[in-house]
Formats: structure tokens, sequence, C-alpha cells
């Protein structure tokens, strides 16, 4: 009887050792599946370089003409408007210059943008941020000078709603260097220049005038 328990045991024991090397190899297969799926591409430019996902995953993409659509096709990154060309690009983006700084960030979904975009300069100070739904921009928009907010803009649908609000000083939009402009009074617009010189000129006398006084001389 003991014999017989004995082997009963080990039997069991060699079931269970066998169940358990089953269900991690099928574990490891399925995750090996998943991962071939999306995967990471990395792509070296004469400006630095690009890392990427992309998925193989099968799904219909309706294609819209006002959006712009990012594929890997032939070892190369594709973006058209309102057409998609090769694999789309899915999860994480980063760009980097010659010497690894990040200079852009954000995510794709099937090949549009999607969420915040971060573009930052070579010292790694943010230059601008803003949010994409669907591949058009939608929400805010914050472009920064030295790093701190200056320019805030909001859009709905790719579309820009209101005027952008200038938060640190008041900048003239057509003033491309930033400078602060000063509200002129009413003076300095009538007279722009500060040196312009109000002359006035002597009557001259007329003929009736010039005749009265060499009569009263004679």
């Amino acid at each position: 009887m003991k014999f017989l328990n004995t082997r009963i045991m080990r039997t069991r024991l060699l079931i269970m050792i066998l169940i358990v090397i089953l269900s991690q190899f099928t574990g490891t297969s399925f995750a090996q599946k998943m991962s071939v799926s999306n995967y990471e591409i990395i792509l070296r430019t004469s400006e630095g370089t690009i890392r990427a996902w992309v998925t193989d995953k099968k799904k219909k993409i309706r294609e819209k003409p006002d959006r712009q659509y990012c594929g890997y096709y032939l070892n190369q990154l594709f973006c058209k408007q309102g057409e998609l060309q090769g694999k789309p690009l899915h999860g994480k983006y980063l760009r980097y210059d010659l010497k690894d700084n990040i200079l852009e960030s954000g995510n794709f979904n099937y090949g549009l943008k999607q969420g915040v975009w971060k573009q930052l300069s070579p010292e790694g100070m943010l230059t601008e941020t803003c949010q994409y739904q669907e591949g058009i921009l939608w929400g805010e928009r914050l472009i920064y000078k030295s790093g701190k907010p200056d320019i805030l803009e909001n859009y709905y649908k790719g579309k820009l709603i209101g005027k952008p609000k200038y938060l640190n000083t008041k900048i003239d939009p057509k003033n491309r260097n930033g400078e602060s402009v000063k509200k002129k009074n009413l003076f300095h617009r009538l007279f722009k220049h500060k040196d312009t010189k109000i002359t006035v000129q002597p009557k001259k006398k007329s003929d009736t005038q010039i005749k009265a006084g060499n009569n009263s001389t004679n």
C-alpha cells in the first residue's frame, strides 16, 4: 500500500509540473504575439533620431481630408494630408537632435496625433505645448518664452477660438520681436515727431495799409 501511495504521489507531482510548464509556455507565446502587433522603430536622419511605435494590428481607418496621417513605409516616415501611407504610428513618438536632446514628444493613435504634444529647445526648455484630438488641435496651445508661458491660444476642432492671450506683457501681434507696446496719448498721436516746430509767419501788409502809411508821412 505504501508503494502504491508513493507512486500515485509521484505521478500527481509530475502532472502538476507539466501543467505549470505548459502554462508558462503558452503565456510567453501569447505575450510574444501581443508584442509583435506593436513594435518600436528607430530612424536616423541628418537632423537627429526619431523613435516611434508602429502597429501591425489591422483596423479599418476612415481617412478624413482635414487630418494629417503619419505612417511607416519602406524604412521611412510619411505624414500626408488625408491619406495614410504604410503602417500607422501608434504609441509614443520622440524626436531627438544630433546630441540626443529631446526636441519633440507626443503620442499617436492609428496615425493621428493624440493628447499632449511638447516641443523643447536643445537646452531642454519648453517652447510649445498643445493638445490634439484625432489629429487636430483641440484645447489649449501654450507658447513659451525663456521657459515661461507667454502666449495662450484655445482651439476647438482645429479652429482658433477668440484671440491669443498674452500672459506677460502687452504685445503687438504685428511685432515679431515681442517688444512691449506703449500706449500713446492724444498729443503723441497728433504730433508723432518730438522735434516738430510750429512757426507763425507775420502777416503781409495789404496795399491799402501801405498807401495809408505813405499819406501820413506826407
